[in-house]
């Protein structure tokens, strides 16, 4: 078992993240839409308080020495795009021109493209003050994949609204493309799932096989069209107990939600039994528990035992 309050090294998280893998080689055109739809959905939806005050403020030059400067009672949006190297370019203040000329810059799919929202005073609550957005793309010989994460406001998970607009942006980017894997869980401080961490995989190691693999579960997932063929296809997994809602996506993913409809009531007996219907498309490994951050949970059993027995 896993997500008590004395597991985990890294503290305990209060906030939800989204995460999703796209496939780019199979067609680039409609990733760099999802990474735009990514960024533009989640600045839109989830950016709460912070985005409320940043687009009400007076608008700041985008570039120049005074344009990162943090200024008392003010929001600083900061905008990064990094083409073959991480920071090979200078960071530029989000106004409605940089937002413009960013989501531009996706089609060149950089290595890593970010958006971060600062409290300058810490007077919003909403993520200690942070907001941020990220994509990243991953090359692994021949296929790339873009990494789409967004930090959550915490208020998301406080009501069935707010929860609805969380998944909405998942689900609403996960038109196109070929995702490959997705999930909400707690905030993690790394690209990583919340099994790949725990597991000591990083993403470009496991990225190779994700079209018949799932990276992880969490209390909502999106398996990959093949990994989902090898479990029955949807028909099966919709007969399960494990799942509120089994929908086809229009690549062939499914979308699986756990039976808790609120995220925050996912629990290890909700956990166990979607680790039991997924493990055989699961990485295989032992689970080191003490790099989780609670209250994220993962089943302490290797999935490839799970699987044979």
């Amino acid at each position: 078992m896993a997500g008590w309050d004395d597991i985990g090294l890294y503290g305990r998280s209060t906030k939800p993240r989204l995460l999703l893998s796209i496939r780019v080689t199979s067609c680039e055109q409609r990733a760099v839409e999802a990474a735009r739809t990514w960024f533009d959905l989640s600045f839109e939806r989830l950016g709460g308080g912070l985005r409320a005050r940043l687009v009400n403020q007076p608008e700041r030059r985008a570039s120049g020495p005074e344009a990162l400067r943090l200024i008392p009672g003010t929001v600083r949006g900061i905008l990064q795009v990094a083409g073959k190297e991480l920071f090979d370019t200078p960071d530029r203040f989000l106004n409605l021109e940089s937002w413009s000329d960013f989501l531009e810059e996706l089609a060149g799919l950089p290595l890593l493209a970010a958006v971060q929202l600062d409290d300058v005073d810490g007077q919003d609550d909403q993520a200690d003050g942070i907001f941020q957005i990220t994509c990243r793309r991953i090359t692994v010989g021949d296929e790339t994949w873009l990494d789409l994460l967004t930090m959550g406001d915490q208020s998301l998970i406080d009501s069935p609204a707010g929860q609805e607009t969380m998944t909405s942006v998942l689900r609403d980017v996960c038109q196109f493309g070929d995702v490959v894997y997705g999930e909400i869980s707690w905030l993690e401080d790394t690209n990583q799932t919340v099994l790949e961490r725990a597991l000591g995989l990083r993403p470009a190691e496991i990225l190779a096989g994700a079209s018949m693999t799932s990276r992880g579960y969490a209390w909502l997932t999106v398996i990959p069209a093949q990994a989902a063929a090898r479990l029955g296809g949807r028909q099966s997994l919709a007969k399960s107990r494990a799942f509120a809602k089994v929908q086809q996506l229009p690549n062939g993913a499914l979308w699986l939600q756990s039976k808790p409809d609120r995220f925050v009531d996912y629990d290890e007996s909700a956990a166990s039994q979607i680790f039991q219907e997924l493990a055989s498309v699961l990485p295989p490994g032992q689970p080191n528990l003490y790099m989780l951050k609670p209250p994220n949970i993962l089943i302490d059993r290797d999935a490839s035992a799970t699987a044979e027995a």
